[in-house]
């Protein structure tokens, strides 16, 4: 009888000590992952993050309509349609500069700034250089009446200065 308990007490301590070593192996691993981590892996999460919400908000542009109904069709001011339409897509701390290019009929096929108005919510020009982060996507559309538009997104994390 005292042998089983004997027994049962050393299981319990084995039980024990293995749980307390596991705690141990789980803090260690985790200090260790928070003194050696590279800063600028930071910055570069972000810019990714700020790539895909570039092709998404051009996804978005094209799927509903909006591109159609403000560069294709070539409003007066459909430059500032469009930035108000970004300016409500975008999370706030985020600068975006949209340039759109039409493609020329003539020979030799070219693409040509097309928006004669800056599209943009940044006050400085200097935004996009000075900042850490910048992300850029490109996106081809083509309209229902043929025409081509290749439009630039560059996006610039804010928060950096007033710009």
């Amino acid at each position: 009888m005292r042998r089983r308990t004997r027994r049962a007490r050393r299981g319990q301590f084995r039980i024990i000590e293995a749980a307390i070593s596991a705690i141990i192996i789980f803090v260690t691993l985790v200090a260790v992952n928070q003194f050696t981590r590279i800063p600028r892996l930071i910055m570069t999460g972000r810019s990714g993050s700020l790539r895909t919400i570039a092709y998404n908000t051009l996804y978005r542009l094209a799927d509903t309509g909006v591109l159609e109904n403000t560069v294709v069709l070539g409003t007066t001011d459909w430059e500032g349609n469009l930035k108000i339409v970004l300016d409500t897509l975008l999370p706030s701390t985020v600068y975006f500069n949209l340039t759109v290019y039409s493609l020329s009929n003539t020979a030799p096929t070219s693409f040509s700034v097309y928006n004669r108005e800056m599209i943009s919510n940044s006050i400085s020009p200097t935004a996009f250089t000075d900042t850490p982060e910048i992300s850029s996507a490109a996106f081809l559309y083509v309209a229902h009446n043929s025409k081509m538009y290749l439009l630039r997104l560059q996006l610039a994390e804010g928060g950096v200065g007033s710009y």
